[in-house]
C-alpha cells in the first residue's frame, strides 16, 4: 500500500504487520508446495498463529484490537499474550504457566550472554531463556 492509498483507505492497515507475515508464509508454502501450512509469528509479548490451506490464508470478521471491536474482514489470526519474553513461572498447583506479564529488558540480555558461553539465567525467566 503506497502512503497515498493509506491516507485514503488507513482501515486496510489494521493488522497489517500481522497479516503480512501470513501472506509471506504463503508465498513460501506455494513455492514449496506445500498445501497445509500453520504459522507461528512470536513477537517478544505475544504470538500469532494463522493457517494456510493451498497456500491461500482464510479471513475472518470478529477481530477486535483491545476492547475495540473492528467492523471489516481481516486475515484470520490467532493471537495470544505468550511471546518470547513472556515471563515463565509455576502457579501453586504445579503447573507451568506462560505470560501474560514481560520479562521486559532483561531478555535483549539473553543472546549477548549466550553467545559469549557464560552461563547466565534471568530473574524472571522468559520463553526464550527456557529454549537456550
Amino acid at each position: 500500500m503506497t502512503a497515498t492509498a493509506g491516507r485514503r483507505a488507513c482501515v486496510g492497515m489494521l493488522l497489517s504487520g500481522t497479516a503480512s507475515g501470513v501472506v509471506g508464509a504463503g508465498v513460501v508454502a506455494r513455492a514449496a508446495s506445500v498445501r497445509a501450512v500453520l504459522t507461528l509469528d512470536m513477537g517478544g509479548t505475544s504470538a500469532d498463529v494463522a493457517i494456510l490451506e493451498d497456500g491461500q490464508p482464510s479471513f475472518a470478521t470478529g477481530h477486535s484490537i483491545g476492547e475495540f471491536p473492528l467492523s471489516i474482514t481481516t486475515i484470520a489470526v490467532t493471537s495470544s499474550g505468550q511471546g518470547g519474553g513472556s515471563v515463565v513461572w509455576i502457579d501453586r498447583q504445579g503447573v507451568l504457566q506462560v505470560g501474560p506479564e514481560s520479562a521486559g529488558g532483561s531478555v535483549k540480555n539473553l543472546g549477548r550472554y549466550a553467545a559469549s558461553g557464560i552461563a547466565w539465567w534471568p530473574k524472571r525467566p522468559s520463553s526464550t531463556a527456557a529454549l537456550t
